[in-house]
């Protein structure tokens, strides 16, 4: 236990050590937390206090959207002493904190309550529902042991729901087995896009998509658009070749092989030497990928978005530029949203916090 808590320590004084600007807040402020998640997951929000001048009773109000989120559960922070929060885990839901006889202002600084929601089923992805604080400044809802009311500003949060691509199903894909994993060999699909997982399910047990194979999707002119998982070591030659219509490709893999005439290309009198107008294809700097689409003059975009747990800076690795950005995110010195902030996210329980830091800094640093 000493030892984890000596680790704790010096990742704090780690984190304390840089140097940032960040607009003050001087007023006192009740904040609700922001969040992203996919329908069916649970997710996290904290209501935070900020520049507390001192109080010894506070009443809120927390409002949402019952048709699209389910509060779960309620974990008080602590800090403001006793509290008779409602049992009911019902819309509006009341925080309530209570210390009549205290003659001693508490003016810690923290988080109030961390709630949990569970994103319905009916949820509109892309869409954001406010969680809103409230308070009744004339009702006496906050005040001192002077029985002084004290007015809050309020900053209210939410929960954004992810967007999810469809995954194309392994039924409508033919494979083979190669190297421990599933090499894609051709597609039965009508499909005009495409969203290949980076794993499929066989038989109770779980494969990676190591491979796409030469000329597995050749031909295919309906296809508009083409994503590709993180898994792929290789894409075989004229693996897309003669695919007029497709124009947008994604590629998570950064570091996989791409076979001649793999991609942009059409044939003429049976050689690959035409190339698809508009066609573009987001992947990693510095990867075979951008190589080959610049060998060919096909358009590169360069991707930015994390590739996986612990890729803050959407660089498709791992590196000390992310160790930055956790130790901003948690001094509140640049805040991470959306897919950054879920690879920030390493043990996945919903927040980033110093168990996060640790364990990017091991993997960071190679160790397991």
């Amino acid at each position: 236990m000493k030892k984890i808590i000596s680790v704790l320590i010096c990742v704090l004084l780690t984190v304390s050590a840089i140097s940032f600007s960040a607009a003050a807040v001087t007023e006192p402020t009740i904040t609700v937390t922001e969040a992203e998640a996919a329908v069916g997951q649970t997710v996290n929000l904290s209501i935070d206090l900020q520049n507390n001048p001192g109080i010894v009773s506070m009443t809120l109000r927390i409002a949402f959207d019952s048709s699209a989120l389910t509060l779960t559960s309620v974990t008080d922070g602590g800090i403001l002493g006793a509290h008779n929060h409602k049992p009911e885990l019902s819309n509006p839901y009341t925080l309530s904190w209570a210390n009549d006889t205290a003659t001693t202002d508490f003016t810690v600084n923290g988080t109030l309550a961390t709630l949990s929601f569970t994103v319905n089923q009916n949820a509109v992805q892309g869409w954001s529902y406010p969680v809103a604080v409230s308070y009744d400044f004339d009702n006496y809802d906050i005040y001192n042991k002077d029985s002084e009311k004290v007015r809050f500003t309020v900053v209210n949060g939410g929960i954004t729901i992810k967007k999810v691509k469809p995954v194309t199903p392994l039924s409508e894909l033919k494979y083979r087995f190669d190297n421990n994993g599933i090499c894609i060999i051709g597609y039965t699909g009508n499909s005009a896009t495409l969203n290949i997982s980076d794993t499929y399910i066989v038989d109770g047990r779980e494969y990676e998509v190591k491979v796409i194979d030469e000329s597995a999707f050749e031909g295919q002119e309906q296809l508009t658009s083409v994503e590709l998982p993180r898994t792929l070591i290789t894409v075989s030659y004229y693996a897309f070749c003669d695919c007029k219509s497709l124009k947008t490709v994604t590629l998570w893999s950064k570091n996989a092989q791409i076979g001649n005439a793999a991609f942009g290309c059409y044939r003429v009198s049976g050689k690959p030497v035409g190339l698809v107008e508009g066609f573009t294809m987001t992947a990693y700097d510095n990867s075979p990928a951008k190589s080959y689409l610049l060998s060919k003059g096909l358009t590169f975009v360069k991707q930015t978005k994390p590739v996986g747990k612990g890729d803050l800076s959407g660089t498709g690795e791992i590196d000390s530029a992310d160790m930055v950005l956790m130790k901003k995110h948690l001094l509140q010195a640049q805040t991470l949203y959306g897919d950054y902030l879920s690879a920030a996210d390493i043990n996945g329980d919903g927040s980033v916090d110093l168990i996060d830091f640790v364990k990017l800094k091991k993997l960071t640093t190679k160790i397991a």
